[in-house]
């Protein structure tokens, strides 16, 4: 399995297979104006109960320029060109001819500037998700408690005290190793 080339995509990787995507990180698309290969961070889609294709696009860094380079960042990270190449990949990738319905959903999940600043660029860009890491990391320790509500659920396990997670999501389990000793707070 391909790596990722920083823990925060790494965790972000983690994050959508836990949630039922099929997932990659640093998907490569064409290449830019200057010849360089573009690519996303992390791209995962899964099917819906309604037959369409969601598919979730993730950027994640910091955004340490001023408020009008950080909005031009996050709007280029999601731009036409990277929208199409990515349903294109994942058209090719899944062996489909058409694709259904398709809900493309862009987050970005900014490490630093501090959840303040955060909060001003939400205000500016509405058709992007915008995270703090704060954010993140709570919506992750959520979904690691849904996973394991939904693993008694399914009957694969009998005692609340089995659920684990497996060995190969070493991010989330480190976070809930720091949250099981209190070392977290979200």
């Amino acid at each position: 399995m391909p790596t990722t080339k920083m823990w925060e995509e790494e965790l972000v990787l983690e994050w959508l297979l836990l949630e039922g995507y099929l997932a990659e990180a640093n998907l490569l698309l064409r290449a830019g104006k200057g010849g360089s290969r573009n690519e996303a961070d992390v791209v995962g889609c899964k099917f819906l109960n309604d037959g369409s294709l969601e598919i979730k696009h993730v950027e994640i860094g910091a955004l340490a320029g001023s408020e009008s380079d950080n909005i031009k960042k996050i709007r280029k990270s999601f731009d036409k060109e990277h929208r199409e190449d990515i349903i294109k990949i994942i058209k090719w990738k899944l062996g489909l001819k058409d694709l259904p319905q398709v809900k493309y959903k862009p987050s970005y999940i900014v490490t630093y500037p501090p959840p303040d600043s955060v909060e001003k660029l939400k205000n500016k860009i509405r058709d992007i998700e915008i995270l703090s890491f704060k954010e993140f990391i709570k919506i992750v320790l959520e979904t690691i408690e849904k996973w394991k509500n939904t693993q008694k659920d399914l009957g694969f396990i009998k005692d609340v005290k089995d659920r684990v997670l497996p060995q190969t999501y070493r991010l989330m389990r480190f976070l809930e190793t720091l949250k099981a000793n209190d070392l977290i707070k979200v």
